[in-house]
């Protein structure tokens, strides 16, 4: 089932569509429908627990962003088991699948059409296999217990996917930081491409482990603070650093004269260009279209800033429209690092590595 989205007026929401749907099915039969994301993070809906009493929730695959293409409503596929109470069995674990890559491109004229017919049924095929046998696998699908309060979809749960990190990824952003440098220079600047420090590391993603972002937990990584609100109206010319959620140009928008609220952090864009990450060495202003996350137990430095920046643009698939990167759920986030013999995060090989890297002796 389609229902129609976003209507107004009473029993008109798209969980009044699913429920009845899923009334009218006979017992243990299977009820699919295509519902906006929105509707899957939607905690505080109280239609969520009715469905659950009497239902089933068995699986969410999050779907490609374009998929309504010219429209822009990111959709998830739900399924239900009607008749079966949820909340009746506190074993079950229902299944998410990450299935945003399907193989296709958007055409201005002819909408989504398949980059190879051949991929794209083998994508398809994948999928199906992956539904069938619900298992648990990194990157792409996960099982979990949930309830009424549970965002409903992979992108809240699934592991990232670490053991896509190489040097290549690092060095662009060290890229990325030394010519955002080097546009707010008058004068050419002399940059190499030579490592700072004479040495090779290799990264092995499995031997790191995980950190809580911010929470109760002493051992948390981060501390997360939301950015500050200043309207366009209310921002005085300057030259102090006003950062927005751009993809480009470190964030910045603007330069103003309001003092500064921060300094020395990452900016992570919790909507806007969701998930972008840099670092604000200088004193700024970062907007409430950003959070500002400092590391808990010691400043940043420049190299331990590229790095973080570098696993944490990792998250970047946990975002679309409607999935914003607020503050609460940057906080239940985690993320794996390199440790020490006594399990404590290796800040000494995290910089030692960024150093290693071409172009680090011009950061």
């Amino acid at each position: 089932m389609n229902p129609p989205y976003s209507q107004k007026g009473d029993n008109l929401h798209e969980w009044d569509f699913i429920i009845r749907m899923l009334n009218g099915l006979s017992k243990n039969a299977t009820g699919i429908t295509i519902v906006p994301m929105s509707v899957a993070i939607d905690t505080k809906h109280p239609l969520r627990e009715n469905l659950l009493n009497e239902h089933r929730l068995e699986a969410v695959m999050s779907m490609p962003d374009d998929l309504f293409y010219p429209i822009g409503t990111v959709t998830c596929i739900m399924v239900f088991t009607a008749h079966t109470p949820h909340n009746n069995d506190k074993h079950h674990e229902s299944w998410f699948g990450y299935w945003k890559d399907d193989g296709y491109r958007k055409d201005r004229v002819q909408g989504r059409i398949p980059k190879n017919n051949e991929v794209c049924e083998k994508i398809k095929d994948k999928w199906l296999t992956d539904f069938s046998n619900k298992k648990a696998i990194p990157g792409k699908s996960i099982r979990r217990k949930v309830s009424k309060d549970d965002e409903w979809c992979a992108e809240a749960y699934l592991e990232t996917d670490y053991k896509r990190l190489s040097d290549e990824f690092f060095i662009e952003n060290i890229k990325k930081y030394i010519a955002f440098n080097f546009s707010k220079k008058t004068s050419n600047s002399n940059i190499k491409a030579t490592p700072a420090l004479q040495k090779s590391f290799i990264l092995n993603t499995a031997n790191w482990k995980f950190f809580d972002y911010d929470s109760a937990n002493p051992k948390s990584i981060f501390i997360i603070k939301k950015g500050k609100r200043l309207t366009e109206p209310d921002q005085n010319l300057g030259d102090i650093p006003y950062i927005s959620s751009s993809s480009n140009n470190n964030g910045l928008d603007n330069f103003i004269d309001n003092g500064f609220t921060d300094e020395n952090c990452l900016s992570f864009a919790c909507y806007g260009s969701i998930g972008e990450v840099f670092y604000q060495k200088e004193k700024s202003w970062v907007s409430d279209n950003c959070n500002t996350i400092y590391l808990r137990d010691r400043k940043f430095n420049v190299y331990l800033a590229m790095f973080f920046v570098t696993l944490l643009r990792l998250e970047q698939f946990r975002f679309s429209y409607g999935m914003t990167a607020k503050k609460e759920r940057l906080q239940s986030f985690k993320v794996k690092l390199p440790v020490d013999k006594n399990g404590n995060p290796d800040w000494q090989f995290m910089e030692d590595y960024i150093k290693s890297l071409p172009y680090s002796s011009s950061i």
